[in-house]
This record gives structure tokens, C-alpha cells and sequence, in this order.
């Protein structure tokens, strides 16, 4: 999505409304080379954005900092893809979810949280449609001791003209831990987290990020987060909302799917997925359609041809639009 493309998308949506706890010590996991997943379903070359259901993207940030909308061409959703900048965000060694939305007053609004120099940091990038210009860009640490932190997945509501609140989850591979912290944020941009409980058993995690948020609002409600094993394996992660941290894991594929990231999207009643390579810059294009452990259909549209370059890859959403499940 280009700045025009936004400036247009803001005139449609215009007027519509719309104390940190210290993680425990990890070492980001060994990269390494290895064959390609096998196709589940079929193969298609030159897929377009009609015949998946949607077009994918992704929040990245590149080695030299810059973190970039990155879009895939809808055209050709394993070709070249587009890159639009929102900020630069030097050292990230952790990156969640972007989210982005214009206000009634065509305002646009971006919010990341990232671990660097060790701390939990808070990014927010804002700007008037009318002049790109006028960025403003604000960076707030949110607490020190994160630097073992490998993962965070945010699954924070995200509009601001209201109040937030929801966890964020955070995966220390070398002590093997997940935590879950309580997010409130009353004020955009001023986010306090607290400590919700963690499990151990998490050694083996490689990726991590949000599927979905299962009956959000309802009862019953969970984040469910999706993660592939240095072994390869890949799981479903469902953690209820209500009551205490008690996170199921539930095996979706018992090899083959090493990644150093994934990032998911709604895609019609389906799910995109890329799952990244980030020491070999590749990256790999799925649908998961259904979720039934390991009878899950996920389907591959093969490999991105250009080069995926990023250091970290995430979600994001665009108007609080992240991945559901009813």
C-alpha cells in the first residue's frame, strides 16, 4: 500500500468511528539452511490475489532499521512485492504486530511494540493525510530486561479513540518460558503492562505470532498463536481469555515447517500465511483453510520469488482488522 493508496482509503473511512515485569534470561535461536516445505494442495505460479482471497501483507523491518509496510503484489502474489515506509527503528531484535488506522479527522495512526537495547518499547507513528510531511514519531520504553524475549506477539486491541486492554505474550526460547503480560492503555501511546502468569516447555519455539482471537468480546473467548519448533513441528497455541494462564497446544504438522517467523492475515473465510526464512531470505506463501490438528488443510502457493530481506517479519492490521474465529 502506497501513501496514495492511503490517501484514497482515508476519503472512503473518513468520519467513521472507529509496572513492566522482567522476563527471564534466552538467546535467540540458530539459524539454519533446509529444504522447503512440502506443497499441501496445489501448487500455483503466478498465483493472484482473486484466486487466494486476499493480499497479503506484512509489518517488517529491514537490517538497516527502516520498518516497512510490506504488500504483495496482487498480481502476482509470489512475485515482487511493495514496500511503503512508515518509521526507522534502529536495533529491533523482537517485532510485533503493526497497526494502523485513520481517525475521523484523517489522522493515520501506526503502533508497533519491539524489544531493543533490551527494553520493551512502544512505537507510535502519526500523521495528517493532508501532509505526510508532519510526521510525528514518539518511542517509549515500557520497561528494561526484555532482551531475552526472542518473540512478542501483541494481541492489544488496537483502535485508539478508545481504551485498550488485552495481553501481550512474549517467548524466552532459552529459558523455554511464555509469559502473558496484561495490557492497559487508557492514553494511545502510554501503554502499562503487568505480569499475567508463564509457562514453561517452550525451548523448542522458533516462531511466533497471533492466528487469531477466537469469540473476541464473547464468552469462551481466546488468543490463539500460531509457532513452528527448531524440529520443525508446528502448533496452534490457544490461550483462554478469561481465568488464569492456562496456554493448549495443539499439533497442526510434525516436520518440516522451520521458520524464523510467520505472519498471518484474515483472507476471506481463510487465513493467509507467510512463513520466513529470515537467515536464507526466503519466504513462503499457505492458506491454512481449515484447523483440525494434524487433518488441518493448509494449502501452498509456493515460494516468493524476490528476495524476503527483512530481519523480522509480523502482522499487521489495518483498523483493528486482525485475524478472527467464530
Amino acid at each position: 500500500m502506497t501513501r496514495n493508496f492511503r490517501c484514497a482509503l482515508a476519503v472512503l473511512v473518513a468520519g467513521i468511528a472507529a509496572t513492566a515485569a522482567v522476563p527471564a534470561q534466552a538467546a535467540a535461536p540458530q539459524l539454519r539452511a533446509v529444504a522447503a516445505p512440502p506443497s499441501v494442495g496445489t501448487l500455483a505460479a503466478g498465483v493472484r490475489g482473486l484466486q487466494l482471497g486476499c493480499q497479503p501483507d506484512a509489518g517488517a523491518i529491514e537490517p538497516d532499521g527502516s520498518l516497512n509496510h510490506v504488500i504483495l503484489n496482487d498480481s502476482n502474489l509470489t512475485g515482487s512485492f511493495y514496500r511503503d515506509y512508515v518509521a526507522t527503528i534502529p536495533g529491533v531484535t523482537a517485532l510485533g504486530a503493526t497497526s494502523y488506522e485513520v481517525d475521523s479527522n484523517l489522522t493515520w495512526f501506526f503502533r508497533t511494540f519491539t524489544v531493543r537495547g533490551g527494553a520493551l518499547t512502544l512505537e507510535t507513528t502519526r500523521y495528517p493525510n493532508s501532509n505526510p510531511g508532519a510526521v510525528r514519531r514518539v518511542s517509549r520504553t515500557i520497561g528494561g530486561g526484555w532482551g531475552p524475549m526472542t518473540k512478542i506477539v501483541d494481541a492489544s486491541d488496537r483502535f485508539p479513540q478508545f481504551t485498550k486492554g488485552g495481553y501481550l505474550y512474549g517467548l524466552n526460547a532459552k529459558a523455554g518460558t511464555l509469559a502473558r503480560y496484561g495490557v492497559t492503555e487508557a492514553t494511545f501511546g502510554a501503554p502499562t503492562l503487568r505480569l499475567n502468569g508463564y509457562r514453561t516447555g517452550y525451548s523448542g519455539f522458533r516462531s511466533l505470532a497471533l492466528a487469531y482471537r477466537l469469540r473476541n468480546g464473547y464468552p469462551g473467548s481466546a488468543d490463539v498463536l500460531i509457532g513452528t519448533t527448531s524440529a520443525g513441528r508446528l502448533y496452534l497455541i490457544t490461550v483462554p481469555v478469561a481465568g488464569t494462564f492456562t496456554p493448549r497446544l495443539t499439533l497442526l504438522r510434525a516436520s518440516t515447517w522451520t521458520f524464523d517467523d510467520l505472519v498471518v492475515g484474515g483472507c476471506d473465510n481463510h487465513y493467509s500465511l507467510i512463513g520466513v526464512r529470515s537467515g536464507l531470505d526466503k519466504a513462503y506463501l499457505y492458506r491454512l483453510d481449515t484447523i483440525s490438528g494434524t487433518s488441518s488443510v493448509i494449502r501452498s502457493y509456493g515460494a516468493i520469488s524476490a528476495p524476503w530481506t527483512p530481519a523480522h517479519s509480523s502482522g499487521i492490521w489495518d483498523h483493528g482488522t486482525y485475524p478472527t474465529r467464530w
